[in-house]
C-alpha cells in the first residue's frame, strides 16, 4: 500500500492581510474563520488537515494569528519550533515545506518587523510572498508594490541566488463597482508549494552527507573497554580510583561541544569523536599519570578499530547516491500524479556524484592513511608502564610533556584532515543543492529570471565549472532549458560560445 502523500503549509501575515481567507480558498470550503482586520485566529498555529477526495495527498494547513511589531521575535521563535516538530520526521513529507507571507495588495506597503521575519525565515524555508485582494488595486499599482518588495527584501528576480516568489491572489469573490471580481492563483499557490516540497529536500543534503560520513562506520566504546585496559595495566589502582576515573571521562567525553549536538547512541565511537578529539584541558586530562595515559590507549584502540571498518563506506555511499535519486523520483512521481504531466527527464546530478566521490576517495586514501600514520604513531610512542611520579623524577616529567606534545600535534593533525573533509561535503552540498533546485524549477516549470538568455548562460557556466567541457548528459540536460527558454539554435550557439570564451579568459588571467 502507498503511503501518504503530506504538504505542509504555514500561513503568516498581519491582522486583515487574509491569512485564512486564503486557505478556505486553497481547499475550497470554508474552514478557516475569517474577519475584517480583527485577530481572528487567536493561538499560534490553527492547524487543520484536509485529504484530497480523489488524490493520495494529504494537505497540513496551519493559519496563524497576526504578527505584531512587539512580538516579532516571539514569532519567529514559534514558527522555528513548528518547523523543528515537523523536522524531527526522516520523510521530507512529513516536514514543513512552504511559509506562504500574505501582504494586503491594498495596504502597499511592508513593515520593517515584516522584513526581519520575511528574511529569517528565508534562511531555513521556502518562503513565497502572497499579495492578496489583488483584484482591488490596479495592475500598474501592483507592479509598482512588487518593485517596492523586491527592493525592501533586497532581492530580484533576476538572481537565482536572491530571488523571490511573488503571488497575486483573489481568494474571495466580490462585487465591485467594477463587477464581479473573479477568485485566482490557486493554481500558482500549489505549484509553489511542490516547489517547497522539492527545496526542503534538496536542503536537506548538506546533512545527510554529513551523517552518512561521519556516523556510518562505528565501533562500541563501553565502560568495560577502559576497566579492562585497567585491570591488565594497572591492577593495582583500586577499585574506587578507577570508577571515578572512569566515570570523570564518560561525563567530559560525551558531553563535549562537538559532540553532545548529535544525538547518538552514548557507547558510540564514530568519525566524529575521532576526528573532533577533545584536548587534554577538555578531558581533565592536567596531569598524564598512567591512568590517564590507559584511556588514551583506549581511544587509540577504538580509532584503530575504527579504521578497520572503512571497506564498509563503499556499499554506504552507493546507497546513499541510490537513495538521493530514488527520493527525488518519489517527489516527481508524487507531482506527476497530482497534474498529470508525465516527466520523462532523467535526474542528471552529474556534478554530484563527481563530488561525492571525492568525498568516497578522500575517505579510503588520504583520511586513512593520515589516520592510520597518527594511531601507530601514538601507540609506539605512548608507554602504559607505572613510572615513580615525585618532585625529583625526571623521567616522570619528561614522559607527561612528551605524551603532551605527542596528543597535540596528532590533535592538530586530525583537525586538519577534519577541515579538509568538511570541505569537501560542503561542496558536494552546494552543488547537489544548485543541482537539485535547477532540476526542480525546469520540470515544474517555473522560471525565477526574466532574462532568458543569462539564465541559459548561467547553466552552461555551471555546467563548466568542474572540467571545462559539456558532456552528452550534460547537453541533454541544456538543451531541455534551451527549449523552456524558448531560444533558437543561433541564440544558443552564441550565448554558449561567449561562455566559453569567458570562461577561459578567466582560467588565463
Amino acid at each position: 500500500m502507498e503511503k501518504n502523500k503530506n504538504l505542509n503549509i504555514v500561513v503568516v501575515g498581519k491582522s486583515g492581510a487574509g491569512k485564512s481567507s486564503l486557505l478556505n480558498y486553497l481547499v475550497d470550503k470554508e474552514i478557516f474563520e475569517t474577519g475584517i482586520g480583527s485577530p481572528v485566529t487567536k493561538t499560534y498555529f490553527d492547524h487543520h488537515q484536509f485529504k484530497h477526495p480523489t488524490k493520495n495527498v494529504t494537505y497540513n494547513l496551519f493559519d496563524t494569528k497576526g504578527i505584531e511589531p512587539d512580538t516579532t521575535d516571539e514569532f519567529i521563535n514559534s514558527v522555528k519550533g513548528k518547523i523543528e516538530e515537523f523536522a524531527y520526521f526522516d520523510d521530507v513529507f512529513e516536514h514543513v515545506h512552504t511559509l506562504y507571507y500574505c501582504i494586503s495588495a491594498v495596504s502597499k506597503r511592508l513593515e520593517p518587523f515584516e522584513v526581519k521575519f520575511i528574511e529569517e525565515m528565508s534562511d531555513i524555508l521556502d518562503v513565497v510572498i502572497v499579495l492578496t485582494k489583488a483584484d482591488l488595486v490596479t495592475v500598474e499599482d501592483l507592479n509598482n508594490f512588487e518593485d517596492t518588495l523586491f527592493k525592501e527584501l533586497s532581492a530580484s528576480e533576476n538572481d537565482v541566488d536572491t530571488a523571490i516568489r511573488i503571488i497575486k491572489v483573489c481568494s474571495v469573490a466580490q462585487t465591485t463597482r467594477k463587477g464581479i471580481s473573479q477568485q485566482f492563483g490557486r493554481d500558482e499557490i500549489l505549484k509553489h508549494s511542490f516547489i517547497g516540497l522539492w527545496n526542503t529536500f534538496s536542503k536537506e543534503v548538506h546533512y545527510t552527507i554529513l551523517s552518512t560520513t561521519f556516523f556510518s562506520a562505528k565501533v562500541e566504546l563501553e565502560i568495560n573497554d577502559i576497566d579492562n585496559s585497567f585491570l591488565l595495566h594497572a591492577p593495582n589502582i583500586s577499585n574506587f580510583d578507577r570508577h571515578n576515573r572512569t566515570k570523570l571521562f564518560q561525563d567530559r567525553w560525551y558531553n563535549y561541544k562537538h559532540f553532545k549536538i548529535f544525538e547518538f547512541d552514548k557507547s558510540d565511537f564514530t568519525l566524529l569523536h575521532f576526528l573532533l578529539l577533545p584536548s587534554l584541558e577538555e578531558l581533565a586530562f592536567e596531569k598524564l599519570d598512567l591512568g590517564n595515559k590507559i584511556i588514551l590507549k583506549v581511544i587509540f584502540e577504538k580509532a584503530e578499530e575504527l579504521i578497520n571498518r572503512f571497506d564498509t563506506y563503499e556499499n554506504t555511499f552507493l546507497c546513499y547516491e541510490r537513495d538521493l535519486i530514488n527520493k527525488s523520483e518519489e517527489i516527481l512521481n508524487f507531482y506527476s500524479q497530482l497534474t498529470g504531466n508525465i516527466n520523462n527527464v532523467p535526474i542528471p546530478l552529474i556534478r554530484s556524484k563527481k563530488a561525492l566521490n571525492q568525498i568516497y576517495k578522500y575517505i579510503i586514501n588520504d583520511l586513512k592513511d593520515g589516520l592510520e600514520l597518527n594511531v601507530n604513531f601514538f601507540k609506539e610512542n605512548v608507554n602504559v608502564i607505572p613510572l615513580k611520579d615525585s618532585f625529583f623524577n625526571d623521567e616522570a616529567t619528561r614522559d607527561r610533556e612528551n605524551v603532551t606534545k605527542l596528543f597535540n600535534i596528532i590533535q592538530t593533525h586530525f583537525s586538519e584532515m577534519n577541515n579538509e573533509l568538511i570541505s569537501l561535503m560542503t561542496n558536494f552540498a552546494e552543488i547537489c543543492n544548485t543541482e537539485l533546485s535547477q532540476y526542480g524549477r525546469l520540470i515544474l516549470g517555473v522560471n525565477l529570471n526574466n532574462d532568458d538568455g543569462l539564465k541559459y548562460k548561467k547553466e552552461i557556466n555551471f555546467a563548466l565549472a568542474n572540467d571545462d567541457r559539456i558532456d552528452k548528459s550534460e547537453r541533454r540536460y541544456l538543451n531541455r532549458f534551451k527549449l523552456q527558454y524558448n531560444l533558437s539554435e543561433i541564440q544558443a550557439h552564441e550565448i554558449e560560445k561567449n561562455a566559453i570564451s569567458e570562461n577561459e579568459n578567466l582560467k588565463k588571467n
